[in-house]
């Protein structure tokens, strides 16, 4: 275990972030946030947008079903 993981919280929090940092030197782009709100303001017609099925509100798939 990394030494800045030591507690559990902090060890899934360095998996976490090492998830994040392998999608993103794969190109993966993450959605902003303004607060508690998602951006998807750059999100395009024909982009392809992953999302937790924890991590997502019913208007949020509104949104993104609208463009």
């Amino acid at each position: 275990m990394h030494s800045k993981c030591r507690s559990t919280v902090s060890h899934i929090w360095c998996i976490w972030s090492k998830v994040n940092e392998r999608l993103a030197e794969l190109g993966i782009i993450f959605v902003p946030h303004r607060g508690l709100k998602k951006d998807f303001d750059e999100v395009q017609k024909d982009d392809v947008v992953i999302i937790s099925a924890h991590g997502v509100t019913i208007e949020e798939l509104k949104e993104l079903d609208a463009k």
